[in-house]
C-alpha cells in the first residue's frame, strides 16, 4: 500500500470515526434536552403540595411536594443526608487536555420531609439532586451545599483519582426542598418515589430545568454540524468521482 493510500485510509477512519461518536453524542444530547424540558414542563404545571393533600391521593400522581429535610434524617457524612462524591479526571477527547469530574460515589438514602402538615418520606434511593446554585461548576447533579476536599499529597496523578481534590454536593437536614416524583402510597403517612429533589423554590426547579435543556440542545446543535462536516468529508471524494 503506498504512503497515499494509507493516509487516505487513515483519513476515512477518522472521519468514520468522528462522524460515528459525534452522531452518538448528539443524539444523546438531544435527549437529555428533551428530558430536562419535560421535568421543566411538569414542575410548573404542578402545584407545591403538602401531607395533608397528599394523603388523599391516588398512587401513581405525578406530584410536587415542598419541605423540609427533617432533622432526625440520618448523617452519612460530615453534615449530608444524601450527597454525590465527585473525582477528578482528566478529559482528553478534546484538541487539549482539561481536568473534569465524575461521580465516585452516590449515597441517596430514602430522606423524611417536613410539611406545613405532617411528614412525607422519600422512600426510593434512586433520585437526582438539584439546586439553584451551581457551585461547584461543570456538574450535572449538585445539592445547595458543597464542599472540596484538598489533598496534601502534592501533584495530581491521573491515574489514580483519589489523589487529586474531591468535591461533594448535597442536602442537610433542615434544608428547604421542592420534590418532584410520583405518590408511591396515601394515607396519614405518605410515600413518594423522587425522581429530583431539589434545594430551592419551584420557580427555581422550573429555570434550572429549562437552563439544562438549552445547553443540551445546543450541544445536540453543535455536534449534529460536526457529524454532518465529517460525513460530508467521507462522501465528497465519491461524489468528485461520479461526475468524471
Amino acid at each position: 500500500m503506498t504512503s497515499n493510500r494509507r493516509r487516505s485510509k487513515g483519513v476515512w477512519l477518522a472521519l468514520g470515526f468522528a462522524a460515528l461518536v459525534s452522531g452518538a453524542l448528539a443524539v444523546a444530547m438531544g435527549y437529555s434536552s428533551r428530558v430536562a424540558r419535560e421535568e421543566a414542563g411538569q414542575a410548573e404545571s404542578l402545584p407545591v403540595l403538602e401531607a395533608s393533600t397528599l394523603g388523599g391521593m391516588a398512587p401513581g400522581e405525578t406530584v410536587l411536594v415542598g419541605g423540609r429535610l427533617a432533622s432526625d434524617n440520618p448523617v452519612r457524612l460530615r453534615r449530608y443526608v444524601a450527597y454525590l462524591h465527585f473525582e477528578p479526571y482528566r478529559d482528553t477527547s478534546g484538541s487539549s487536555a482539561r481536568t473534569r469530574w465524575r461521580v465516585r460515589e452516590r449515597v441517596t438514602p430514602p430522606l423524611l420531609l417536613e410539611t406545613g402538615s405532617g411528614r412525607v418520606r422519600i422512600r426510593n434511593e434512586d433520585y437526582q439532586l438539584g439546586a439553584a446554585t451551581k457551585e461547584p461548576g461543570e456538574l450535572d447533579e449538585r445539592g445547595p451545599t458543597s464542599w472540596r476536599d484538598e489533598k496534601d499529597e502534592g501533584a495530581w496523578d491521573p491515574s489514580r483519582p483519589s489523589t487529586g481534590t474531591q468535591w461533594y454536593t448535597g442536602f442537610e437536614a433542615g434544608q428547604d426542598v421542592v420534590v418532584l416524583g410520583s405518590l408511591a402510597s396515601g394515607g396519614a403517612a405518605p410515600e413518594v418515589n423522587a425522581t429530583r429533589v431539589f434545594g430551592g423554590t419551584k420557580a427555581e426547579l422550573v429555570a434550572s430545568a429549562r437552563s439544562s435543556a438549552g445547553f443540551f440542545q445546543i450541544a445536540a446543535w453543535v455536534l449534529a454540524l460536526v457529524c454532518a462536516a465529517a460525513l460530508l468529508g467521507l462522501v465528497w471524494p465519491l461524489l468528485g468521482r461520479s461526475r468524471r
